[in-house]
């Protein structure tokens, strides 16, 4: 023979309210079943049923719905030294990050100062065997290397 559920009084359902209402005007409180217990008093039983209670039968405290309205936390939560460790390390890979960028900036700005040097550094005799690199020089005719060898 099953025994019904047993049943909370109303001043169960008005102390969870209450810590309900408390967790909802405090943004730091964990949004849970377990903090509803420790501002309660309560056992895990109790509040438990309460819930329970309150969904099946729908009481006028609307527990249920009140603690979805709270919203969701994160399963895990860090500690703030860690969180603080992890805020650290996200700074400094944005600096590496920046850094990086700036010493590629440096780079191609350094190569287009050095070759605008090299272009207005005088030019050898042009009477020296100077070969001119680039996509304008004066090609050699083939004739001519094949008759050196």
């Amino acid at each position: 023979m099953t025994r019904p559920p047993k049943h909370v009084g109303d001043d169960v359902l008005q102390r969870i309210a209450i810590a309900l209402d408390t967790m909802a005007d405090d943004p730091n409180a964990p949004k849970t079943k377990r903090e509803v217990e420790r501002r309660t008093g309560l056992s895990h039983d109790a509040v438990a049923r309460a819930f329970r209670q309150d969904s099946d039968k729908g009481s006028r405290w609307n527990l249920t719905s009140r603690l979805n309205a709270l919203g969701e936390r994160p399963a895990r939560r860090t500690n703030v030294h860690t969180q603080g460790i992890k805020e650290l390390k996200d700074k400094l890979k944005a600096k590496n990050k920046r850094i990086s960028e700036l010493e590629a900036s440096l780079d191609r700005h350094s190569m287009a100062v050095l070759a605008l040097h090299l272009e207005l550094q005088q030019l050898p005799d042009p009477e020296g065997k100077v070969v001119a690199l680039g996509r304008n020089r004066q090609r050699c005719d083939r004739s001519l290397w094949n008759s050196q060898e």
